[in-house]
């Protein structure tokens, strides 16, 4: 527009969680405007970094033809296109049950009300000063009618909650892992293991690391249950199908794009007190399946508030205890034959890898299990410890062992999301090996004895592959049944 006579303009795609900003005549960084201060220009240098410094200009008319609109005419056309910048996104939403879907939609009264607002806006000056005053607030009252309802998450389950900003971070993750900054919140590209949340209590727990997001002083952070934040989902009212996410007076969003170029794939997350950014807006993804790793050691602890399957995942199962003891050393465990149920701590055994358990209900709680848990990161002092046993190795022999027994730790941490055994009142020093021969398995006493029972018979290990001879202690099938052999 250089050496042109601006008459009429408007600016668009500002920011409003910017300042407006003005540029010197050379290539300077961008200023933030003053109180009183004038806009003198726009620096192009910087409008990656510095989105409101990028302006769409768009010529609207010449005096003239302005003139043709009355006060009233300017008035109604400018409530008519505030309010179809606040429901144009409803043009996208999808009918459902799911997340990320809408109840109550009308979906004729949307295309109608949309389309009569865009007709209005689009005329031309003078077709619009023809436009009644009445049917100009007749459709500014249809797109406000709109009102659509987003399904929101249900407490008790689990989420994964995925950045929905068309420019800023589409697709990223807010995981659960310390950000190298040294502890504000991060995204990550991958949806892991970290990148999971239990949704309950109107907090959000980190899966993998069993702590809590929290809002201090500054931003986001992680914490213990005490300073846990209760959190507010609601609806985007930029983005179908998205969310936003609040916390007393603080909206959870992105930072801006250059902590995306200066971190590589870890993106951190800031807090706004007024709902102005697309950096506002999630998708979140219900999780259908969680994942647990057993060591290389063959064997993991498990602990959730939901039910979950294992039944067809070949190279694991899952046992509970009753706290009986065989031989004064053997903690006898019993099979749980496909489901664990909500509640119920449990101890894998199998191939070393991560599996994947499916959520399920409908599972009958164990009450004779001795074995317990929590979803959140425990801290248990050493005045406590005598009384929690946790999955361990004592001289190359996996058990469930005290985890100070003895020694100078003041504490131990157990993980969310682990077991561990809680008998109160036993002594600081006992430790148990885990027996696998309980509920349906046979129990023989020596090696020699059961490879000359079954000389004739086909032997397989716990993995279905068929054996020649026995020659470690453990479960396997001899005959079609499964046996425990020591």
């Amino acid at each position: 527009m250089r050496g042109k006579k601006v008459q009429i303009v408007k600016i668009e795609n500002w920011d409003g969680a910017y300042n407006l900003q003005y540029g010197t005549t050379t290539n300077d960084a961008v200023q933030h405007a003053q109180n009183g201060g004038a806009l003198v220009g726009w620096n192009p240098a910087t409008t990656t970094a510095c989105p409101a410094s990028a302006w769409n200009v768009e010529y609207i008319g010449n005096s003239y033809e302005l003139s043709q609109l009355t006060d009233e005419h300017i008035t109604a056309l400018s409530a008519l296109q505030a309010a179809y910048n606040t429901k144009a996104y409803l043009a996208n939403i999808e009918e459902g049950t799911g997340l990320g879907q809408y109840s109550n939609v009308d979906a004729a009264a949307i295309s109608n009300a949309l389309t009569g607002a865009t007709t209005i806006l689009n005329g031309s000056l003078a077709t619009q000063a023809t436009t009644s005053v009445a049917d100009i607030t007749a459709a500014t009252e249809a797109v406000n009618a709109l009102a659509p309802t987003l399904n929101m998450p249900t407490e008790g389950k689990y989420y994964r909650i995925k950045g929905a900003g068309e420019d800023a971070l589409p697709g990223y993750y807010i995981t659960g892992n310390e950000n190298p900054d040294g502890g504000r919140i991060a995204c990550a590209a991958d949806a892991d293991a970290s990148t999971i949340f239990y949704y309950n209590d109107g907090k959000l727990l980190a899966y993998e690391k069993g702590h809590y997001i929290a809002l201090n002083a500054s931003n986001w952070k992680f914490g213990d249950e005490s300073v846990a934040s209760t959190i507010t989902f609601a609806e985007s009212p930029r983005v179908a199908g998205a969310y936003t996410i609040l916390s007393t007076d603080r909206y959870l969003h992105y930072t801006s794009t250059d902590y995306f170029t200066e971190l590589g794939t870890t993106v951190q997350i800031d807090r706004c007190s007024e709902d102005i950014h697309t950096n506002h807006d999630w998708y979140l993804e219900e999780v259908t399946e969680l994942p647990v790793a057993i060591t290389a050691a063959g064997y993991a602890t498990f602990y959730a508030p939901v039910d979950v399957t294992y039944d067809g995942i070949d190279g694991i199962e899952a046992y509970y205890t009753k706290g009986e003891v065989k031989e004064e050393k053997y903690l006898q465990l019993v099979d749980f034959e496909g489901t664990i149920p909500a509640k119920d701590g449990a101890i894998l055994k199998g191939n070393e890898g991560t599996y994947y358990l499916t959520i399920s209900s409908g599972a009958e709680k164990k009450a004779e299990n001795k074995l317990t848990g929590t979803i959140a990161t425990t801290i248990i002092s050493k005045v406590d410890a005598n009384s929690y046993y946790v999955l361990g190795l004592n001289n190359n022999t996996v058990g469930l062992y005290n985890p100070i027994n003895g020694a100078n730790e003041d504490e131990f941490t157990n993980t969310g999301h682990k077991a561990y055994m809680l008998i109160e009142g036993a002594a600081q020093t006992i430790g148990y090996s885990l027996g696998f021969d309980w509920g349906g398995t046979t129990g023989i006493e020596n090696i020699e004895d059961a490879v000359e029972e079954n000389a004739t018979k086909a032997i397989y290990d716990i993995t279905g592959r068929q054996i020649k001879a026995i020659t470690v202690p453990g479960i396997y099938i001899i005959n079609g049944k499964k046996t425990f052999v020591k």
